[in-house]
């Protein structure tokens, strides 16, 4: 890909998402389309991975104490805690 078609897929995500922003806000708890997590339950997820330094601090902390990665991560509980951690905050938040 270009840098610009990098940068139009960045644009038209972003649009996208604007425009889903009044329906999520009015319907947090709605079921997604398939799985059961919740509207809420996805934003979380995305919000966790929206900022990576907590993640490179991690992986960081790991490498400086000599703990190896997990080899096969319970990818089911990572969601379920970023979930979990987020639970309380406002929509927005």
């Amino acid at each position: 890909m270009t840098r610009e078609e990098i940068v139009a897929a960045i644009t038209a995500g972003t649009e996208r998402i604007e425009r889903l922003r009044p329906l999520a806000a009015k319907a947090p708890e709605t079921p997604l389309g398939t799985g059961e997590w919740r509207v809420r339950d996805a934003l979380s997820h995305l919000a966790a991975r929206g900022n990576p330094v907590v993640l490179i601090k991690a992986r960081l902390a790991r490498a400086a104490s000599g703990t190896p990665a997990q080899p096969n991560p319970d990818i089911n509980a990572i969601n379920g805690a970023q979930v979990s951690e987020r639970a309380h905050l406002s929509l927005d938040a």
